[in-house]
């Protein structure tokens, strides 16, 4: 029966897994964390089958199958753990005020060089799945955005620098608003117009 429970897990995993080609990141994660259940569970069902053959001196049963699993989901929170952080970095920095911004570009620069050592350190294999795609862009940004908004930190930018900012990006925005926020530079895509 549990070599039975162990192939079509696994078959669910392939076919219904965070790993599967065309996923979102953030659905993936939702079932990274489900499938990461599930294999707790029969991790601990093997470790009670293994103490059984070992009390009637069977022959110890081996589950390839789950193994590879395992080593999977280590290589996939791996991905997804620093691509939860990356999010909710983003998030964070959307709602840093315009003013802040300057005095923490040091701290948000050095988070990026971190994210992105954290990156390039991953395994070969991940670096085929959309994911770790998406989680580089990201990262990629980051670190074309940062100096952007280093430079418009600056005191010799006037008033005119902005406008030409709005007049390129085609938005529109209040620099000078005590409630002007990081979210407002980043939605108009600089890294697109560095």
């Amino acid at each position: 029966e549990f070599k039975i429970d162990v192939k079509t897990f696994r078959h669910d995993f392939e076919t219904q897994g965070p790993s599967v080609a065309g996923i979102e990141p953030v659905r993936a994660m939702e079932r990274l964390k489900r499938f990461k259940d599930e294999y707790e569970f029969r991790d601990r069902k093997y470790k009670m089958c293994k103490i059984g053959e070992e009390l009637f001196a069977m022959s110890e049963t081996k589950y390839p199958a789950l193994i590879k699993t395992k080593k999977e989901l280590t290589l996939l929170t791996q991905l997804y753990d620093l691509y939860d952080n990356v999010l909710k970095t983003a998030k964070d920095w959307n709602d840093i005020l315009w003013t802040d911004v300057v005095s923490n570009i040091e701290d948000m620069t050095q988070m990026v060089e971190n994210f992105d050592s954290k990156c390039n350190k991953m395994p070969r294999k991940l670096r085929e799945w959309d994911a770790y795609k998406t989680l580089r862009g990201q990262i990629d940004d980051f670190t074309s955005v940062l100096p952007l908004l280093e430079e418009l930190g600056k005191e010799s930018i006037e008033v005119r620098h902005w406008d030409e900012i709005k007049n390129i990006t085609g938005t529109d925005f209040d620099q000078d608003a005590e409630d002007f926020k990081l979210e407002t530079l980043l939605a108009a895509n600089l890294p697109h117009y560095s």
